[in-house]
């Protein structure tokens, strides 16, 4: 297994049990202790200490006067909240768990993780789908680290889809273990002809000749995100990891497709 440790990053805007529900369980299927870790910003700490900061009540159009007391009270209280539901979903799946806080600066040195979790929703109001999150858009842009993007549930009956330059290495082995459950694996393989694609085809087969996994292989000319989105569709997958390291998709291409896609997708690094 590459994942012993995983981690959560929530914002105190997104207040959703289910997405503590979803990280719990990613957490089961990979056998991994789950950290869920509450991301604020010292600038939000600052804004509310300003004589005219205001805020709007979620859920409603009343405003009131910014108050660093009152902020700090909402955290400790979203905090214990987080507690409360963690612990009930991680005994209900015998999960090793915990909760932290951290600032967004220091995310990517604490806490030590093999994957982050973030939901894609993760920071805003999505007024179209086609956004992702302030929180998400932030760790994908400057986390160093593993990180899967969701939204809402997963599908591990269905198959898990790869897509790398490199048939070796960290993509391919947290493709195998999200494969677990389905059993089957879909590798994009982007080759300038056919018979490079089956040379591809072939090595692959025998690194994984011992895992219980049925792949399929497709051959990729142009990994463009609409095409790509398309491709999986076709597929009915239910994850895509990506190598964010030897990516077939430009790296400008990224965050084109996560948003095109409404499946998870897991850049690994």
């Amino acid at each position: 297994m590459s994942v012993k440790r995983v981690t959560l990053a929530l914002d105190a805007a997104l207040r959703d049990q289910a997405t503590l529900r979803v990280a719990t369980r990613i957490a089961a299927q990979l056998d991994a202790e789950l950290t869920a870790l509450l991301v604020t910003s010292a600038h939000l700490q600052r804004f509310a200490g300003l004589p005219t900061a205001t805020e709007v009540l979620i859920g409603s159009a009343r405003s009131r006067r910014a108050d660093p007391g009152a902020l700090a009270a909402d955290l400790e209280r979203l905090m214990g909240n987080m507690t409360e539901h963690l612990g009930n979903f991680a005994r209900e799946m015998d999960v090793a768990w915990s909760v932290a806080r951290t600032s967004l600066e220091a995310v990517p040195e604490s806490p030590p993780t093999d994957l982050l979790l973030v939901d894609r929703r993760a920071g805003h109001s999505p007024v179209s789908r086609a956004e992702l999150g302030s929180l998400a858009a932030r760790l994908v842009s400057h986390c160093q680290k593993s990180i899967l993007v969701f939204e809402r549930e997963l599908a591990p009956d269905k198959p898990v889809s790869l897509l790398t330059a490199s048939l070796t290495g960290p993509a391919l082995e947290m493709a195998l273990d999200f494969a677990r459950s389905s059993g089957r694996l879909l590798a994009l393989i982007e080759a300038p002809d056919q018979r490079s694609f089956e040379l591809h085809d072939e090595r692959l087969r025998k690194t994984l000749d011992a895992h219980p996994v049925l792949l399929h292989t497709e051959w990729v000319c142009e990994p463009r995100p609409r095409l790509l989105a398309s491709t999986l569709l076709g597929h009915n997958s239910g994850m895509l990891v990506v190598d964010a390291v030897n990516t077939l998709v430009r790296r400008e291409d990224l965050a084109s497709l996560l948003d095109t896609l409404r499946i998870p997708v897991l850049l690994t690094r």
